[in-house]
């Protein structure tokens, strides 16, 4: 998809900006921001996808439109909003506006907000398991895409990146932090 493409060419611009600024912080979660709007989870049957929906469709709720059995007719189906795709996301905000402060002191923020964040997101793998399972009766497959893994492993990477910030800073990051 030429969106999917264009987001990702986005991202690696951003990201190599920010981090020639030596502001890797921040960077990591305008990346993990992105992956938000990149295919989260792809819901098939038979081997025949029916939706593919991206982490921010998942936060915010989407109202889909599918071909019904008979020719010409749609149905319309609301999926609801995920609260802990919503947590996920909002924890990313606030670790992305907590990541701009520079107090040494404040690394723990973003540090809590990442690793709930990656917390929220593998309880949201395990609720869309079980829904699937519950609901499909079995029939339904769920493949988490790359936007999701890459959201997940972010999350973690900006949790141990803050807390090595916090607990271990570098001598330069004393002098810079302790001002």
């Amino acid at each position: 998809n030429i969106v999917n493409i264009l987001v990702i060419i986005m991202a690696l611009i951003l990201g190599k900006i920010l981090l020639i600024k030596k502001q890797i912080s921040p960077a990591i979660f305008i990346l993990i921001l992105i992956c938000f709007f990149l295919p989260f989870v792809t819901v098939s049957c038979q081997n025949r996808e029916i939706v593919k929906l991206t982490g921010v469709q998942i936060a915010v709720g989407e109202n889909l439109i599918k071909p019904s059995l008979f020719i010409g007719d749609v149905e319309r189906e609301k999926i609801p909003s995920q609260p802990l795709a919503t947590s996920a996301l909002v924890c990313s905000c606030v670790g992305l506006v907590t990541s701009l402060l520079k107090s040494r002191r404040n690394a723990i923020i973003p540090a809590i907000m990442g690793l709930i964040g990656a917390i929220f997101l593998w309880l949201l793998k395990l609720k869309i398991a079980q829904e699937a399972l519950i609901k499909g009766e079995g029939f339904l497959k769920i493949s988490y895409e790359f936007g999701f893994w890459l959201s997940l492993v972010l999350l973690a990477i900006a949790a141990i990146f803050h807390a090595w910030i916090f607990f271990f800073p570098l001598s330069n990051q004393r002098e810079r932090f302790n001002k």
